[in-house]
């Protein structure tokens, strides 16, 4: 019997995902359809702001992943010197000097 596939953690929260298809549809009316109430313009300048909010925290979400990323590799290699070798080079050969 299989066992099920891992689950990974979500990297953002739902409520960020759904606000932006919220904005999307939310330029939809005034835009696309020529709807000229305030109203429709209102929650247009409205989800502009959530997804100013929604940019900025995955940006500073972003950074902590590299940050952590950058973190993990030099925990990796503290032992080594130079640059790390590609794949398709040939493993360098050691020296006794």
């Amino acid at each position: 019997m299989p066992e099920p596939a891992p689950t990974t953690p979500r990297r953002f929260p739902m409520w960020e995902t759904v606000a932006i298809f919220a904005a999307i549809a939310s330029l939809w009316p005034p835009y696309v359809l020529g709807w000229e109430a305030l109203g429709w313009r209102l929650a247009c300048w409205a989800m502009l702001g959530v997804m100013v909010a929604v940019l900025v925290r995955r940006l500073l979400a972003f950074e902590r992943l590299k940050d952590e990323a950058r973190r993990t590799h030099a925990q990796a290699n503290e032992g080594q010197q130079g640059r790390d070798r590609l794949p398709w080079e040939p493993p360098e050969e050691k020296r006794d000097a």
